[in-house]
């Protein structure tokens, strides 16, 4: 019936309010000094949702601040989760074989610490959903009785990047914890759902004993990202804002652009795989990108903020796709449903001509497809084009076509192989300021201009639950 991420509850359980949402172009952090704490046991755990593949630091301990940063990490490399020390050598090293890269969906990371542990295995354990690591590529344990540079006095410890020398983490983070001085198992942090035995979903933390340097981020106050929800010291923002909090979060799961899912090269991964960036010209092929989450049925609204006027087509496409060639063939493709900047439509790969006004910079988009009735109904900066009522049902007054049946993904392309494109995709998770915060029917998202009534926001509370 629907295309949903992986490790997603839709209802039930404890429910996550916020996220932060981490643009590595911005070089983002949250950074602390730390005072003296247990330098031999402790556990980091958080809820994340990666939006490339690139080095993606979730944690880092440094000895230095500036220059080559030496000390202890967490992060992905080369898609394995990497847990390693390095002093200009590599001191200790747990690496995992299994590679992580589902961008749709959120992942819980527990790595649990003890090197007073006899048994080397022991010392580092790495969780991912509640479940243990033990297929490692790498597996040079640290010595027994070492002291981490975690809970060092003076030492700082930085959530989202390797201070300031290597790429920031890229994509969503959520639930961030760290338990100074004792080496804890996921259950303290998650539990798996008992219809869905294999999802493992939060629970509530705030009851745990965080020790001298623990923290909790639950990001919840958008004026201090880096607010300690443990009472402790908060952490410095650098490179964060407002905008950054987020509703994406692993109890609601909002659809994004699918970087695996693109043709012929990834649009840039920005603000949280919301904007589409095609930022270069002289290409040989048209461009597109489709988002993560697919339905057959129910009634979808999203918007799009124009960032530039240069030739682009947004709707919806049916699955399987074809891919376009430097003589548009994307654009003919028979479950292609979309409006263009000029003001065309493709209606089941038949471009019909001009059929609304055209669009320029800022302007908004509201896409309201009914995939019960099968039509769909396009608006600008909040008025329906062509008199639709995205209400009249199997009517389909105003409407801009009629759609096939099938299995359909929100999709964006560059419709002029030679020319840029910059554009801002809002599922209800925006990564630009709205002027106004309407939610859908349901309670979720944030959108610019009133949903119709019916529609919802695509995420995993809808799909699981109105969304049939």
């Amino acid at each position: 019936m629907i295309i949903l991420p992986a490790n997603t509850l839709s209802t039930g359980g404890y429910e996550v309010a916020n996220s932060c949402r981490f643009n590595d172009g911005d070089n983002p952090k949250l950074i602390k000094t730390q005072t003296a704490g247990d330098q031999r046991q402790g556990t980091f755990s958080a809820w994340i949702k990666k939006t490339s593949e690139i080095y993606l630091y979730l944690m880092s301990w440094n000895t230095t601040t500036s220059g080559t940063a030496y000390g202890d990490w967490i992060r992905f490399n080369d898609g394995c989760l990497d847990v390693i020390r390095y002093t200009g050598s590599v001191v200790y090293r747990v690496q995992t074989n299994r590679l992580f890269r589902d961008t749709s969906a959120w992942y819980h990371i527990c790595v649990a610490y003890d090197s007073d542990q006899a048994t080397a295995s022991n010392r580092i354990k790495i969780y991912v959903n509640g479940v243990q690591e033990t297929s490692l590529k790498n597996s040079d344990y640290p010595a027994e009785n070492l002291d981490f540079n975690f809970n060092d006095n003076s030492i700082v410890a930085c959530v989202g990047r390797n201070y300031d020398t290597q790429a920031s983490f890229d994509g969503y983070m959520a639930e961030v914890c760290w338990i100074d001085g004792l080496q804890l198992t996921p259950s303290s942090f998650g539990e798996f759902d008992e219809d869905s035995p294999t999802i493992f979903k939060p629970i509530d933390v705030s009851g745990l004993t965080f020790g001298t340097n623990g923290f909790y981020l639950d990001f919840e106050d958008s004026s201090n990202l880096g607010n300690d929800a443990n009472g402790g010291t908060d952490f410095t923002e650098s490179n964060l804002a407002a905008i950054d909090q987020t509703v994406d979060t692993p109890t609601n799961n909002f659809c994004t652009i699918n970087p695996l899912d693109y043709y012929p090269t990834v649009p840039s991964d920005l603000e949280g795989n919301t904007v589409y960036n095609k930022s270069s010209t002289g290409d040989t092929h048209n461009s597109f990108a489709n988002c993560t989450m697919g339905v057959t049925a129910g009634k979808w609204y999203y918007e799009l903020k124009v960032g530039d006027g240069n030739a682009f087509m947004v709707g919806w496409v049916k699955t399987p796709h074809s891919a376009p060639d430097s003589a548009g063939a994307y654009s003919s493709d028979s479950g292609l449903y979309v409006v263009k900047n000029a003001g065309e439509k493709i209606v089941a790969g038949s471009e019909t001509g001009s059929a609304w006004n055209t669009v320029t910079t800022n302007d908004i988009i509201g896409l309201a497809y009914d995939f019960d009735n099968l039509k769909f109904y396009i608006s600008k900066n909040g008025t329906w084009e062509n008199s639709g009522d995205p209400t009249s049902g199997a009517t389909g007054t105003g409407s801009f076509g009629n759609i096939a049946a099938g299995t359909y993904v929100p999709m964006i392309g560059n419709a002029n192989y030679n020319a840029t494109s910059l554009h801002y995709f809002n599922f209800g998770n925006p990564a630009y300021s709205l002027s106004s915060a309407v939610n859908d029917a349901n309670g979720y998202g944030n959108f610019e201009y009133a949903v119709p009534s019916g529609y919802l926001a695509l995420c995993t509370k809808n799909l699981g639950s109105d969304g049939g």
